[in-house]
């Protein structure tokens, strides 16, 4: 406000410059609440990834991202509501009678185990059995079996796995993840291509599946996962 800023005119530039920060920054702080409610509402791949390196920093085992959303739609919402989620509903013992009138325990059904792309330990293709001792090892046998046979199969996978934050498949291994420090969690297949690994159980399967798609290779009966 001195005298000559005032003449100037630099005064009144300068009080309007501010104005007009401190109205930017009121809107972004007013559009938080809607950010985060996008966020939970279809949980980004990088808060997802966030999740997952942070809880495998401390457990040693990275969640299957499935699980990652599950916990981020039970998050309460800016709005201060909740998501509804409906649950199965235990299912409680019951009793038969018996033949001398007495009556006998009936426990409920135990739930079938599910197949887990943790136990892949190998592939077979056509007849031909493929032992490659666990997931990440058979998705970097089946992507390299297929290069193989089409030379232009890289190039076409590797534009259909492209995220927002990483790729499965670069030629430039520091192009793999937005997150430089997780590109120590990659791989150099014989082709000189990289291969992504920072792959949850449910993520190696589906990358499996995907890569026979783009091969033409029918997924379940030309290649079938050997689990155990």
């Amino acid at each position: 406000l001195g005298k000559i800023p005032v003449i100037s005119g630099d005064a009144r530039q300068s009080a309007e410059r501010r104005l007009a920060n401190n109205r930017k920054l009121k809107l972004a702080q007013q559009a938080i609440p809607s950010a985060w409610k996008t966020l939970l509402a279809g949980p980004d791949e990088l808060l997802c990834d966030l999740i997952a390196e942070k809880v495998e920093s401390e457990t040693g085992t990275k969640p299957d991202t499935d699980g990652i959303r599950d916990f981020l739609k039970l998050l309460p919402r800016p709005d201060g509501g909740h998501r509804r989620t409906r649950r199965p509903k235990p299912k409680t013992p019951s009793s038969a009678v018996r033949p001398d009138g007495g009556h006998r325990r009936i426990e409920p059904p135990k739930p079938k185990k599910q197949s887990s792309a943790e136990r892949i330990v190998g592939f077979v293709f056509e007849g031909d059995r493929h032992e490659t001792g666990n997931a990440i090892n058979t998705l970097a046998a089946v992507v390299t079996m297929f290069a193989q046979a089409d030379p232009e199969f890289m190039e076409r996978f590797a534009k259909k796995t492209v995220g927002k934050t990483r790729r499965l498949l670069s030629q430039d291994r520091s192009e793999l993840y937005a997150m430089s420090h997780l590109n120590v969690r990659s791989r150099k297949l014989e082709n000189g291509w990289w291969l992504g690994t920072n792959l949850s159980a449910s993520e190696i399967r589906s990358r499996t599946e995907s890569a026979c798609d783009e091969a033409g290779v029918k997924f379940g009966t030309q290649l079938r996962l050997i689990e155990r």
